[in-house]
């Protein structure tokens, strides 16, 4: 997780609230996003997600969307998804509502409301990225839908705040959820497989990779890498 969320007590409040909400939100939720036009406002939204999915990932799907600019239905995009497994979150991040032409724009937050039901119904948990001055738009145009929301939290980053991108946050959410189930079932496999065997090897190679693309501490990687070669020496599985 991006540091951040330890340096910006705002940052962490906020993510802390969105993470509770679509962690009690079983049946689905609308969670609202707010940010502003700042360059690395749009970055620290990919470190939102992917703050996200590293704490949810375990019982959770996810995806992806931006709104289009030919027929700006989100109900409709929805209904293109695989149903949510048995037991699991679906979560979706939006964005994108204030880079489509104005009258689609306009269309887009008229199907918000006229489709509120039909989200309802998807049972997905839904975070809608938009800009603060978007929010009047969706209060006076969309008040069906803006009265389903759980919360709208705002991710304003101070001036002089410097925000470096991690890793993680490069990645597509369904492939960062992906390496995340990865470093699980690899943890939990070592902690019961026999210190001398030869997959034990592959074992740590493996998440020595995936450590590696999630972007952990390099030391961490390498001495889990360390690990693993040295133990394919002494089996003399190289």
């Amino acid at each position: 997780m991006n540091d951040v969320f330890q340096r910006v007590p705002s940052l962490r409040d906020a993510l802390n609230e969105i993470i509770i909400h679509l962690r009690m939100a079983t049946e689905g939720c609308l969670v609202i996003a707010m940010t502003s036009e700042r360059e690395d406002e749009h970055r620290l939204r990919r470190e939102v997600q992917a703050a996200v999915v590293e704490q949810l990932h375990d019982q959770s799907t996810f995806d992806e969307h931006v709104f289009d600019s030919v027929y700006p239905s989100l109900a409709a995009y929805l209904e293109t998804l695989p149903p949510p497994g048995d037991g699991k979150r679906a979560i979706i991040f939006i964005k994108g509502l204030e880079a489509i032409p104005d009258d689609k724009r306009e269309q887009a937050i008229r199907l918000l409301n006229l489709e509120r039901e039909a989200l309802k119904g998807s049972h997905r948990s839904i975070l809608l990225w938009v800009r603060s001055s978007t929010i009047p738009a969706l209060i006076h145009q969309a008040g069906d839908f803006w009265a389903w929301r759980s919360a709208v939290l705002e991710f304003r980053l101070p001036l002089g705040v410097e925000l470096r991108t991690t890793l993680p946050a490069r990645l597509p959410v369904q492939e960062l959820a992906r390496l995340y189930r990865f470093k699980d079932a690899y943890e939990q496999q070592l902690e019961s497989a026999s210190p001398s065997a030869p997959s034990t090897a592959d074992l740590k190679l493996e998440l020595a990779e995936v450590y590696r693309q999630l972007g952990l501490p390099e030391r961490q990687v390498m001495a889990l890498r360390r690990e693993g070669l040295a133990l394919k020496a002494q089996t003399g599985d190289e």
